[in-house]
């Protein structure tokens, strides 16, 4: 039977994360862990909260050298047994020498998801909110995908589409987007474990 190990990367307030977490959970089949590259992030607080195995990695300590920031995240991962990446609000880029230790040679994609909030291709990178509202969209969404070495380009999983309200404050566009964010991301991610351990 296929092993489904999962570690979740966040380095921000965790919203996706805990969810994530509590889906797993609820499913049966609990998360091994959290790892996160900043000090004060939020996320480190509801890890503590729900008990949930988390190690900080502070990308701080490592500005010289990336290569030794990653070596000590895949120590974790190996002492958690983990072949599955979920990222949940993770802003460092992996290297293409990271990805290689999650690369499915039957599936040629690396077992690295991510969620964006936007409808990849359309505004790749940070601010994808930001940038969306102040372009006045009438439709914006959700893309779950497989990483690979580019920002944001790796092979699509799902989408969802919604529509903005044009009465929304830019909080009210977000709060929005992040509530499609958690659904979509739950669904694929209960989608993978179903097809993993099946």
């Amino acid at each position: 039977m296929p092993k489904f190990n999962v570690a979740i990367f966040a380095s921000g307030e965790g919203s996706n994360a805990q969810n994530l977490w509590r889906v797993a959970s609820k499913a049966g089949h609990p998360v091994r862990g959290l790892i996160c590259d900043r000090q004060d992030a939020g996320v480190i607080k509801l890890a503590e909260q729900e008990n949930i195995p988390h190690i900080v990695i502070n990308k701080k300590d490592y500005l010289k050298k990336q290569s030794d920031f990653e070596a000590a995240i895949l120590n974790q991962l190996i002492e958690w047994d983990v072949n599955w990446i979920f990222l949940a609000g993770f802003m460092t880029i992996l290297s293409s020498h990271f990805l290689k230790m999650y690369f499915n040679s039957i599936t040629q994609k690396f077992q690295v998801i991510n969620i964006h909030p936007s409808l990849l291709p359309q505004y790749p990178g940070t601010k994808s909110y930001q940038q969306a509202y102040a372009d006045k969209v009438n439709t914006h969404g959700v893309t779950v995908h497989y990483v690979d070495e580019g920002v944001d380009t790796g092979p699509i999983i799902e989408q969802q589409i919604f529509t903005r309200d044009i009465a929304w404050s830019f909080e009210e566009f977000v709060a929005f987007g992040k509530s499609i964010e958690h659904k979509l991301y739950e669904k694929v991610f209960l989608n993978f474990l179903n097809e993993h351990l099946e």
